[in-house]
Formats: C-alpha cells, structure tokens, sequence
C-alpha cells in the first residue's frame, strides 16, 4: 500500500494530499499571511522597483534618441512618470507610494535632468545661436537662465 492509502473491505481508497498532510487550514487568513505574506509582499515590491527601474532607464538611455523605436521608449517612460492620479496598481504613484518614495521629488530630478541633458548637448551642437538654455531654477517661479560662453 502506498502512502495516504486505506484498505476499506476490497476497496481501495486514496485520500487526498491536503487531507492527509494537512499542515495548515487554508482558509485561516491569519496563518497564511504569517505563512505566504512577507514572501509575496517582497516579490510584490521586487517587481514594483523592476518595473521603476526599467522606465527611469528607458527615461535616460532614450532622452536624446533619433531612431523612432527608442524615441518612443522614451516618451512612453515619461508619460507613465508624468502620470498623476492613476488607479493602475502599476503606476507610478503607487510604485512609489509603495516603496515609500517621494514621486514628485523623483519627477523633479528627472526632468531636471533631462533639461540639462537637452541643454548640454544643444550647446555643444552649437544649435542655440543666442537662445538662452534653461539651467535651473531657484524658486517656485524663477528660472536661472545660461547663455552659450561666446554670447556672454
């Protein structure tokens, strides 16, 4: 006989696995969360960063593209970054909400970063002849403004 087999008269009757090796009741809430929750709420945020991760990277690898598959790679990051109010679990304010970081200072930093990567890359194209390149800024409503070297 093998295991979890009982002898009924002739017959033969086979239990089923969660009856006889029934470690937990699987309808007790409490125990499966002590059980399975750390666990799944780990991998949870684990693909949460993935996810954040992937779209910063696509937001920076991508801000100067030429061909049009990376171009929308980009817009596609910076869309989902901008994005504010979004009831998708995967947006980018519940990312963030999620893993405890601050989704606007992040939208901040990287459009900053992005202004000064345009800009940078402008200035040492020469394509600005005496625009002025947005540098920063230093207030809610100020801007700091740089002109090319020679124009100063």
């Amino acid at each position: 006989m093998g295991i979890g087999e009982e002898r009924s008269g002739s017959v033969k009757m086979v239990k089923p696995l969660l009856v006889r090796r029934a470690l937990f009741d699987p309808t007790d809430a409490e125990l499966f969360q002590k059980v399975f929750g750390n666990r799944n709420r780990q991998q949870e945020e684990g693909l949460m960063l993935a996810v954040l991760q992937d779209a910063i990277e696509d937001f920076q690898k991508y801000v100067l593209a030429n061909a049009e598959i990376e171009k929308t790679l980009f817009q596609e990051a910076e869309t989902w970054i901008l994005e504010k109010n979004s009831e998708w679990f995967f947006s980018f304010e519940n990312i963030c909400d999620t893993l405890q970081l601050q989704p606007d200072r992040i939208r901040q930093a990287l459009l900053y970063w992005k202004e000064r990567k345009i800009c940078s890359r402008a200035t040492r194209k020469r394509k600005l002849s005496g625009l002025l390149c947005r540098v920063g800024s230093i207030g809610p409503s100020q801007t700091v403004f740089a002109r090319r070297r020679n124009e100063q």
